[in-house]
């Protein structure tokens, strides 16, 4: 590996390093730079876009994964990542559709199942988020926010026993999840 492949190689691990420790505009700097080297570098590209989603820039998100998506269009990330952008961006069927592809390609994918749960929900469609939510902490029985959706869905339909339940489990595996304990004490 020449010096300029380790540098590249180096300066993507602290970007990833950066964006999952809330770094940011480090990280998407350092994604940029990448790109400038290497414009078509498809995790690069995929972050990135997962950063924007998660900092609103949401319009630059679904673009920037949906360029990744022509170049690769089975990849797991980009498809979930485009998904969670379209959810904010409130098209429910198109981040239903982005969700559903994840599951084509990781049929044990406990994100994309809440995921899932989550836009039909938004849906109107309370019985299949409820399938969904508990297909997620089937597959997972630790994903803590699969738990405080579904306590806030059986909260809205009135199963509140159930939603007590849910919300406490949601806090077991995860004390310190703060939405769980407001929901909890709404319940």
């Amino acid at each position: 590996m020449n010096d300029e492949n380790l540098k590249l190689k180096e300066m993507y691990i602290s970007a990833v390093e950066n964006q999952q420790k809330g770094n940011s505009e480090i990280a998407e700097n350092l994604y940029k730079k990448i790109l400038e080297e290497i414009p078509n570098h498809i995790n690069t590209r995929s972050n990135l876009g997962a950063l924007y989603a998660q900092t609103g820039k949401t319009e630059k998100a679904v673009e920037l994964l949906q360029k990744v998506l022509k170049i690769e269009p089975n990849n797991i990330n980009a498809n979930g990542n485009l998904g969670i952008a379209f959810t904010q961006l409130i098209e429910y069927q198109k981040a239903i559709d982005c969700h559903k592809k994840v599951l084509q390609f990781d049929p044990n994918n406990a994100d994309a199942y809440n995921n899932l749960g989550i836009n039909y929900k938004h849906s109107g469609e309370s019985d299949l988020a409820k399938e969904y939510f508990n297909k997620a902490t089937e597959i997972n029985p630790t994903h803590a926010a699969a738990y405080n959706n579904l306590g806030i869905l059986l909260g809205a339909l009135g199963e509140y026993e159930k939603a007590i339940i849910a919300l406490k489990k949601c806090l077991e595996i995860s004390p310190n999840f703060f939405k769980a304990q407001a929901n909890l004490s709404n319940i």
